[in-house]
């Protein structure tokens, strides 16, 4: 492999890619210590993010209970096609990596990178303002995420998800950062309110 493939190579595994039809998003930490407790915050993140994205897909509406973002990840079906691969790093900075179908892990590292965001409101108690959440790609214009339908699956999860999960979500995206610090690889710019 020639040195500028593989610096190519090299820059592409610190950051969200696509390979085929596959999404890979990162969150890195540089806490060298992984251990389960921290573990079961994200993991409720992702199984949560998962059964609100299966919502979407099969056109169901969001849940009328009161069922926890914790409740509803256990339900999730590990045999779901939506529910990504996960891979862990200890070396510093550690990592974790989700594979999976193409807009799942892109929902989860952008939801994940709003949740830490104390400025980002993405839905407000009455629902609104989902639709004023947009998502682009800083890194490569090759790649539309509006195209795929990245932008319009976070709006989606999110009117799944309706504001109490969402404050759920915040809470444990909180914790494993806290406990773990963890954080995803995308950004969030918050915009003023338009007058």
């Amino acid at each position: 492999m020639r040195a500028r493939s593989f610096e190519r190579v090299l820059g592409a595994a610190y950051k969200n890619i696509v390979i085929g039809e596959e999404f890979l998003a990162r969150f890195v930490t540089d806490n060298p210590e992984f251990t389960a407790f921290e573990n079961f915050h994200f993991n409720a993140f992702v199984m949560a993010v998962v059964a609100a994205c299966r919502k979407v897909a099969d056109e169901e509406q969001a849940w009328q209970n009161r069922q926890s973002i914790y409740d509803i990840a256990a339900t999730v079906d590990g045999r779901d096609d939506l529910v990504p691969d996960q891979e862990a790093s200890i070396h510093s900075p550690g990592y974790m990596t989700l594979r999976g179908a193409m807009l799942v892990p892109a929902v989860m590292s952008a939801l994940f990178a709003l949740a830490l965001e104390t400025n980002a409101q993405p839905i407000q108690q009455d629902g609104s303002g989902v639709d004023q959440v947009t998502v682009v790609n800083s890194e490569s214009m090759a790649f539309d995420p509006c195209e795929l339908g990245i932008e319009q699956s976070v709006r989606d999860t999110l009117n799944i998800l309706g504001y109490e999960r969402w404050l759920q979500i915040q809470n444990a995206c909180q914790n494993a950062s806290e406990n773990e610090g963890l954080r995803s690889i995308t950004t969030v710019t918050t915009q003023p309110d338009e007058e």
